[in-house]
């Protein structure tokens, strides 16, 4: 929870002083290389491609628990050093112009350097930061100046937590669902799972912390110091679960990790902590609160954006839409085709039966073959569901162009298109009849010993009947 605290008198330890990383830091540092090295080794194994992105945060973790080991201050007679990733900084006393006690739980002090930029230490107890002082050849006040800490509460990952899961289904839904909504659902998670990634960075992680020189602020990853000279006010800024507070340091804003308020964290003493905070100041620091009008923003924005990415789905080419009256199932073949077949195919064997759905398009075939010949009769249809796109009737009317472009003259009465190619063959005929109705293409394909004039009828009367037996919506 946002809490504030206040440094309080404590023996200093005698110098020189020498401090590392705590051990539950570098406890924390193995667990998440630990659990980086588990979910690089389920992506080897097989995980989605999204699943490589693990690389990189098991190298982060790497390099930020080699950090946690290497840490070591060291303020002694000489000087202060301090060794951090790959080399150590030494700063003697002489060279020391100012120290500044941000404060903190993690005791940081940033030291001003005659010659160079500041140097920011951790880890310091504030009862040594008067003998640093002394060392350095400043002024030493009576008291060690307050400072204030605050941070997320950690039962908000009791929502970060759960919604990082949800957000990482949405990223993965593909791979289990591949129709309208899949790829807004795709970026959708996408987006929350970098949002929620770094809300849970910020629980874990976030601090705020204060001084009478200026603010240090931890969000996330990165940290960021502001004196008090250049902030101009805080804002107290409404969330759809909660409160913010944003400091403003023109040109830039800067979000700070606590006082916060979300869901399931939240703290009475809020606007408390906030002037506690702008008290730290020796100036006079405005804190604005933002009207609550704003936080219906947010939940307004996502619906916008959730609403754009689905209508650039088209979902006027779903079935499921107002006045779409596509197919969305089709029948077996064979039962329809069977006493057709028996009056055009003499002693009719059934050859093949085969019901395909490969999500692009749906068949389903059945043939039958005069025993001991190539001669027969196939029945075959197939639904053409969106694609991309293309409705379902686009992508058959393109199919039925494709067979038009073989010969034949049109049939009027039958379905929406229909087109016939037939001729006399040794002993019989020959017949293709395609039938498009909306999103389904029918097709009928005779061989055999009847005449043309016999066949023909036969071949319509199928396509009408096999037609008859799927459902438009």
């Amino acid at each position: 929870m946002p809490s504030t605290e206040t440094a309080t008198a404590e023996t200093a330890p005698a110098l020189p002083l020498v401090r590392t990383q705590s051990r539950g830091t570098i406890a924390l540092g193995v667990g998440l290389v630990a659990m980086g090295v588990v979910a690089v080794w389920f992506y080897f194994r097989g995980g989605p491609a999204w699943g490589a992105i693990f690389l990189v945060l098991l190298g982060l973790a790497v390099v930020s628990l080699v950090n946690a080991v290497r840490y070591r201050l060291t303020v002694d007679e000489r000087g202060i050093a301090r060794r951090g990733l790959v080399r150590e900084t030494f700063v003697p006393w002489d060279e020391v112009e100012g120290l500044s006690v941000l404060g903190g739980n993690a005791g940081a002090v940033q030291i001003t350097r005659r010659t160079k930029g500041p140097l920011v230490v951790t880890h310091v107890p504030p009862a040594v930061v008067p003998e640093m002082r002394a060392m350095a050849g400043l002024p030493v006040p009576d008291e060690p100046p307050p400072r204030y800490l605050a941070r997320l509460r950690l039962r908000a990952l009791c929502w970060v937590v759960p919604a990082l899961v949800v957000a990482l289904a949405l990223l993965t839904i593909r791979r289990f669902h591949d129709g309208f909504g899949s790829v807004s659902a795709t970026l959708l998670g996408l987006v929350l799972a970098g949002i929620f990634t770094r809300s849970l960075l910020i629980v874990l992680f976030g601090r705020t912390e204060a001084g009478n020189g200026g603010v240090r602020n931890r969000l996330a990853v990165l940290v960021k110091q502001i004196p008090w000279t250049a902030v101009q006010r805080l804002e107290v800024v409404p969330t759809p679960f909660g409160r913010r507070v944003v400091l403003v340091s023109p040109p830039i804003r800067i979000a700070l990790a606590a006082p916060r308020e979300s869901l399931f964290a939240r703290d009475p003493g809020f606007d408390a902590g906030v002037e506690e905070l702008a008290a730290r100041s020796r100036q006079t620091v405005e804190v604005k609160r933002r009207s609550g009008l704003l936080r219906l923003s947010y939940p307004l924005l996502l619906a916008g954006v959730v609403l754009a990415l689905l209508w650039s789905e088209k979902p006027q080419l779903e079935p499921w839409w107002p006045g779409n009256t596509e197919a969305t199932a089709i029948p077996d073949a064979c039962p329809v085709g069977q006493d057709v077949a028996g009056r055009l195919v003499a002693r009719p064997k059934l050859a093949g039966r085969a019901r395909r759905d490969l999500g692009y398009v749906r068949t389903s075939v059945c043939e039958w073959r005069e025993q001991g010949t190539a001669l027969g009769l196939t029945l075959r249809y197939t639904l053409f569901p969106r694609d991309g796109g293309d409705s379902g009737t686009a992508r058959a009317v393109t199919r039925m162009n494709s067979a038009r472009s073989l010969g034949g003259a049109p049939v009027r009465g039958l379905g929406d298109q229909a087109h016939l190619r037939d001729g006399e063959a040794t002993g019989g005929s020959d017949i293709a009849l395609t039938v498009r109705r909306q999103n389904v293409l029918l097709e009928v394909e005779y061989s055999g010993r009847r005449p043309v004039g016999q066949a023909r009828p036969e071949a319509e009367t199928l396509a009408r009947r096999a037609l008859a037996r799927v459902r438009f919506v």
